[in-house]
């Protein structure tokens, strides 16, 4: 009333009615309230690479691309939990660090889905990061003979 919210009590004949209100009156507090990953990072995005360098961005977006988004990017915001998200990073191609970049643009964007109200906590915070301990050894990011042959092979 006079330009400020106001809320109207109502009586409802049935349970099954009231919940319905109910429903209509939360989904309009929160019209995103049913809005997918994917449908948060188009949105979000471009926040996010304005935020962080170039190269880091450069890594966010692979991340998302190859790791996030085929296997989580369907999921509805407020369905996404932390036992899916390291049931996910099993299947993630990559090494630790590859793994890390992932989890680390999942947690940007689930942080600003939280600072929206579109989510409560972020899940992502939950969960641990791999380990670096196994790419430790120089010997591990070698180049194989082969490699080396087409490296030389395609410099001029």
């Amino acid at each position: 009333m006079d330009g400020g919210a106001a809320e109207r009590s109502r009586i409802f004949l049935t349970l099954a009615e009231a919940k319905r209100e109910l429903e209509k009156v939360i989904a309009g507090r929160n019209p995103n309230g049913s809005m997918t990953l994917e449908q948060w990072h188009e949105r979000y995005w471009p926040a996010i690479e304005a935020s962080v360098r170039p190269a880091t961005a450069r890594c966010y977006d692979v991340g998302w691309r190859l790791r996030v988004k085929p296997s989580l990017g369907r999921h509805r915001l407020e369905d996404i939990t932390s036992p899916m998200i390291e049931s996910a990073m099993v299947t993630w191609p990559g090494g630790a660090s590859a793994k890390n970049d992932a989890l680390a643009v999942l947690s940007r964007l689930l942080d600003a889905a939280r600072r929206s109200r579109f989510i409560d906590y972020n899940p992502a915070r939950e969960v641990k990061r791999p380990s670096m301990r196994d790419s430790v050894s120089p010997i591990s990011r070698a180049l194989t003979l082969e490699q080396v042959a087409t490296l030389l092979a395609l410099v001029p």
